[in-house]
């Protein structure tokens, strides 16, 4: 994964906690069949130093219709997806997947609030993994480097209430 982006706020507040994501899975070219979220649906785990998934969320498949609160829709093409979920409990309100067949690379945009995230500098290196496409098993990794080491890495806030890694 490159021109990875995590933050996380409201990280000592339960139910409250705030995760925003901008990644570049890339996979070898060319993406042929493209991903659909609309069939693979997107996953996202967030882990610990020690390989615990501390976040997992996972948007199903489907379409979205104009009566429906939840689903994907995408552009003429099927290389510009969007997510929807307007339900009362919902996770993920937002994301998107920008795919590029030549070069291999698929950008993820999520956005996630609601939820309760008990993260701490103790608990760097965090690391990020996104499945874009389950039929095919395309998917990508990054661990961040803890703070004060070389990028990409995490850095914490002093009071351990936010995290920012790039």
């Amino acid at each position: 994964m490159t021109a990875t982006v995590l933050g996380a706020r409201a990280l000592d507040k339960p139910g409250k906690a705030v995760l925003a994501l901008r990644a570049d899975v890339v996979v070898a070219p060319p993406l042929s069949p493209a991903p659909d979220p609309s069939r693979d649906g997107l996953r996202l785990e967030l882990v610990d130093a020690l390989g615990q998934v501390r976040e997992r969320l996972t948007l199903p498949p489907g379409l979205r219709d104009a009566t429906g609160p939840i689903g994907w829709s995408a552009n003429r093409t099927r290389m510009r997806w969007r997510y929807i979920d307007r339900t009362a409990g919902a996770r993920v309100r937002s994301a998107s997947i920008v795919v590029n067949e030549q070069t291999g690379r698929v950008t993820v945009r999520l956005s996630a609030g609601g939820g309760t995230l008990p993260l701490s500098a103790g608990d760097a290196p965090l690391g990020i993994r996104v499945l874009v496409d389950a039929a095919e098993k395309r998917c990508g990794a990054l661990t961040f480097n803890p703070s004060g080491g070389a990028r990409p890495k995490c850095t914490f806030s002093r009071s351990d209430t936010s995290v920012q890694c790039r």
